[in-house]
């Protein structure tokens, strides 16, 4: 008699097996989607045939089928190393048992605590240093943070207000002021007040979280979500540097020349709000996600992106003391593994007529 499990079950089993082992079940995405993915992974079980429910309602992969259903659960799990290290490591000791690996990987990965502690890992992270700046990486993160609090907490209010408060504290301060005036201006339109309803939680996320709400939990504003607000406030930031950096058309050329002859070229009014400003050039300037990460790590009051008259990349970054931009030089010259000219900026135009304008 054959000692395969196959070969012992019947044929509308054995033919679910081989239909299933050749399908593709969804892949998890992030580990804090574990436990979505596991109660996806049961259904499609179930749905194709290949496991029943026990008297306590568990999941439980027929016989004739385990070793099959379980190296593709393996495989839905590749995607995340990690999840997938631990997940192969229980299978391997539990004999392909779904029961034993699930329990292990939700005691690993699925309790409340360990989401809380990853969420507020992940957003302590967060930081956009310049309200110039590009958006959009921060927000990425933001709403991979936002995942994990609806994960952590249930979706509770008094957490997503926390949230939104957090979020604004990772924000440069006029970024924030723009924002509330943003989510104001729409409650005005609605009629409403800043003492009729809490501002964080007047407002939507994102636009995904405005359409995923029930109509009893719909936001009382919907004319814009927090990311909207975020991205209108960086573009007009942007606009606005763009204009107040421009050079002043003269109407009367010859007092323009007569201007340009009696005075020095004044500076961008980016160098005279700041007692230091150091100067970096470098491919890396040129990175939209790592370099402001890089920069982060000596805490600059601001900082500004530009390009030279050659069109090569370079920042100068803003402290609101002497003592802070020299602790910052140092440490940024002492970092020579990236390749990145640092020095304290200039103010007085050099005499050659190079380097970046002033």
């Amino acid at each position: 008699m054959s000692t395969n499990p196959q070969a012992s079950g019947l044929p509308g089993v054995n033919m679910a097996t081989a239909a299933f082992g050749k399908a593709t079940l969804p892949t998890l995405g992030s580990r804090v989607d574990l436990a979505h993915h596991i109660h996806i992974v049961d259904n499609c079980l179930l749905e194709c045939g290949l496991a029943t429910l026990d008297t306590e309602g568990k999941v439980c992969i027929k016989p004739q089928s385990k070793y099959v259903a379980m190296s593709r659960i393996l495989t839905s799990l590749s995607t995340v190393k990690e999840v997938a290290a631990s997940a192969q490591r229980a299978a391997t000791r539990f004999d392909y048992d779904w029961v034993s690996v699930k329990r292990l990987l939700t005691r690993q990965y699925c309790k409340k605590e360990t989401l809380k502690a990853e969420y507020s890992s992940q957003l302590t992270k967060l930081r956009l240093i310049s309200e110039s700046d590009d958006p959009e990486p921060f927000i990425e993160k933001a709403t991979e943070c936002f995942a994990l609090c609806q994960r952590a907490f249930d979706d509770d209010r008094s957490e997503r207000r926390a949230f939104i408060r957090a979020l604004c504290n990772r924000l440069p301060h006029d970024c924030v002021l723009s924002i509330l005036r943003s989510v104001q201006s729409a409650l005005l339109a609605k009629g409403l007040s800043d003492g009729d309803t809490e501002w964080e939680t007047s407002i939507a996320f994102d636009d995904f979280d405005l359409a995923a709400r029930e109509e009893a939990d719909a936001p009382p504003v919907t004319a814009i979500t927090f990311c909207s607000a975020l991205r209108s406030s960086c573009g007009l930031a942007r606009e606005a540097r763009l204009l107040t950096s421009s050079p002043q058309v003269k109407t009367d050329a010859i007092k323009a020349i007569r201007e340009a002859g009696d005075h020095p070229q004044r500076r961008p009014k980016f160098s005279e709000k700041f007692p230091f400003v150091v100067y970096v050039s470098g491919s890396l300037v040129d990175d939209r996600d790592k370099f402001p990460k890089y920069i982060a790590t000596v805490k600059p009051t601001d900082s500004l992106r530009t390009k030279n008259k050659r069109g090569k990349p370079y920042a100068l970054l803003g402290f609101a003391t002497e003592e802070a931009g020299s602790s910052a030089l140092a440490d940024l010259q002492a970092d020579r593994g990236l390749g990145l000219v640092v020095r304290q900026f200039q103010t007085d135009p050099p005499k050659n007529g190079s380097g970046p304008r002033q």
